[in-house]
């Protein structure tokens, strides 16, 4: 067993004091020190400069790769290119733009037609009611112009949404039921538009009438661009007064036909060749959209129905047709007397031109009542429905089973 260390040993032991470096070992811990600081620093910028050296290299296979995508021209910057496409054409290049309006250019319409009738003289027929328009054919001839067909388009907004796309350069085909004169009117205005047009009659009550349409048309029409659903049946359905032929004829016309026409002319809009392909646009309601009106269940389950349709055909017809819908608030009031209108929030028959039982024209003061709940302060206009379809159709290339409310906010209060 060692012995033991006596306790005045390790308090001389503990109080011993520490053994100061030498001055040589000062200076070589200080010139490492200052190795390694140096070092450190040349580390960093090494790093920063290979950092700025393999940016550049991406920045110039960038270059490079938009250069030849563009076949050697050479790269522009966004500012640049966002000037390049802004330019303005001479003055001398541009025609004078069309400031009328719908009445001015239907009054001029007009007295050019009455100018031809007297120059013709009365013994002969203007050439547009000399030959009626064919039920079930298509007199369109193989065009470089786009195509639009219009169901219900012989009035009020279908007549709008016929009228646009024809100022936009489509050549149209649209149905009718009973407005066999205003549709017959109608196709003479297009025509002085320097476009094609066709009036089909067409009972969309009647599902077999509507698929021998559809039918015929996918094998007589050189083609098809944009399918735009217009023609509905409406009328109030309070409970006490509902029956079963009503609530089917409200199914059939406002949804069941659309989806069966649709079908039919599928192979038509698959292979336009519009930018962003063909389309399909649907007049829907916002009222059948969770903000129902009283005592008007058939007419607004069958407009939901017809919602649904445009999110399910979104899907079916991808990628080569678009599915959208417009709902529009008031853009026309419902009219007295034996033609009613057509594609209005409170029309009575829609495209089918028969009044539904014991609907009265809405009263201005619930036409107060409603306006007040419209927070742009004032109703719709058709045309302003009609540019929304057309721009849906045309320009919206990125857009599909969307419904656009057209109602002035309306669906906010």
């Amino acid at each position: 067993m060692p012995p033991l260390i006596p306790i005045d040993m390790w308090l001389s032991l503990a109080s011993t004091p520490p053994i100061k470096p030498s001055p040589e070992t000062v200076e070589i811990v200080r010139r490492l020190s200052t190795l390694l600081m140096l070092v450190t620093l040349l580390g960093i910028v090494l790093l920063v400069a290979l950092a700025l050296i393999v940016l550049q290299r991406m920045r110039e296979r960038s270059q490079a790769a938009i250069a030849t995508k563009v076949k050697g021209e050479p790269p522009v910057s966004a500012w640049e290119e966002a000037g390049r496409r802004l330019e303005v054409p001479p003055v001398a290049s541009l025609e004078e733009p069309d400031v009328r309006t719908d009445e001015e250019r239907d009054a001029d319409s007009s007295k050019a037609r009455r100018a031809e009738d007297a120059a013709r003289g009365n013994d002969t027929p203007p050439p547009w009611k000399a030959t009626p328009s064919p039920e079930f054919s298509s007199s369109l001839k193989p065009s470089e112009r786009p195509v639009v067909l219009v169901t219900g388009g012989a009035r009020r907004v279908g007549r709008a949404i016929v009228l646009e796309f024809a100022r936009s350069g489509f050549d149209v085909a649209f149905t009718y039921n009973r407005s066999e004169s205003e549709a017959q009117e109608l196709v003479h205005l297009v025509s002085q538009l320097g476009r094609q047009a066709t009036a089909h009659r067409v009972n969309f009550d009647d599902i077999g009438d509507v698929e021998q349409f559809g039918e015929q048309l996918s094998h007589t029409m050189p083609r098809l661009d944009v399918l735009v659903h217009n023609a509905s049946a409406y009328g109030g359905t309070p409970l006490a007064e509902l029956d079963a032929s009503t609530v089917m004829r409200h199914f059939r016309v406002n949804a069941a036909t659309p989806l069966l026409l649709t079908g039919k002319l599928r192979h038509l809009l698959t292979a336009s060749r519009l930018t962003g392909g063909g389309s399909v646009v649907a007049m829907c309601d916002i009222h059948a959209m969770g903000r129902p009106r009283r005592n008007h269940a058939a007419y607004l389950m069958s407009k939901a129905a017809l919602t649904e349709m445009v999110s399910c055909l979104a899907r079916d017809l991808a990628p080569q047709v678009r599915v959208n819908g417009v709902a529009p608030g008031v853009v026309a009031w419902e009219e007295p007397g034996p033609n009613p209108p057509e594609g209005s929030e409170f029309d009575s028959t829609g495209s089918d031109d028969r009044p539904a039982p014991g609907l009265k024209p809405t009263s201005e003061e619930e036409q107060r009542r409603y306006l007040r709940r419209v927070p742009l302060g004032r109703f719709g206009e058709p045309d302003e429905a009609a540019r929304v379809v057309r721009w849906l159709a045309t320009e919206a290339t990125y857009v599909t089973g969307q419904i656009i409310r057209v109602d002035g906010g309306r669906w906010l209060a």
